[in-house]
């Protein structure tokens, strides 16, 4: 109790001590900033990312090729991918043809258990389904020029980038196609993952999103170590300036 008197005595009397605590309030904000860097930093690369990829060289695109580049840089799923139109009177959305299996191990989707089933991202959901978002509809619709009642499920662990639909697509034409998507469940920002990708003959499709992806990484990062610092320098001038104060008032 004597200490906390005493400081308030030393805060009324003298200026250092009061700009002191200004800075000490200063740097605990900048801590508090910090942290919050630092979770959504982690929050960030604990996040799978996608990239969507192309080849001249029929062994990279071909299963061998798949299951090298799954061993070569620790991919969570890969499958061909295949894009038709999801028409209906409102709208039209792009629909990506994949396997089942990248349906398991990318979006944790049974789609066994819904066969012919649509499963949409909610942007999607709300311009099919007249800006509601429920968790199933089933309307009429044209894919690959079928019109046909479908089942359109509601799905949150798909892509949020724009408003697409996704299906199971059929086995031929997945191997016709010459485009793979693959995913890995956390993200890096040195780079390496893409120049192992160029390095094994792919181009990468989506290439600007995955930069976006490492650019925000790098501002999270330099936000956090300017926090820290000022942080540090902030408290540190907090002591200097209560010391001059203690020391002034002793004179």
């Amino acid at each position: 109790m004597n200490r906390v008197q005493s400081f308030l005595r030393l805060r009324r009397q003298s200026g250092y001590v009061k700009a002191a605590v200004v800075c000490f309030l200063c740097g605990i904000l900048l801590l508090i900033h910090s942290v919050d860097a630092v979770v959504q930093y982690i929050r960030q690369t604990a996040e799978p990312v996608e990239y969507l990829l192309v080849s001249g060289s029929p062994y990279v695109m071909s299963n061998a090729g798949q299951q090298n580049l799954m061993r070569t840089i620790s991919l969570a799923a890969v499958s061909k991918q295949s894009e038709v139109q999801l028409i209906t009177e409102e709208c039209s959305l792009p629909c990506y043809l994949l396997s089942a299996q990248y349906f398991l191990d990318g979006y944790g989707i049974h789609s066994e258990s819904v066969p012919e089933a649509v499963f949409v991202n909610e942007s999607a959901m709300r311009l099919l389904a007249g800006n509601t978002a429920p968790s199933h509809i089933r309307i009429m619709c044209q894919m690959e020029e079928r019109t046909e009642m479908r089942d359109i499920w509601l799905a949150d662990t798909l892509p949020k980038e724009e408003a697409a639909a996704f299906c199971v697509g059929d086995s031929l034409v997945l191997a016709d196609s010459d485009m793979l998507r693959v995913m890995r469940q956390s993200q890096e920002i040195s780079g390496t993952v893409e120049q192992t990708l160029t390095e094994m003959g792919y181009s990468i499709v989506n290439h600007g999103k995955t930069e976006e992806l490492q650019h925000a990484q790098v501002l999270m990062l330099v936000r956090l170590w300017y926090g820290l610092l000022a942080a540090f320098f902030t408290m540190l001038s907090s002591a200097v300036l209560y010391r001059c104060g203690v020391m002034i008032l002793s004179s």
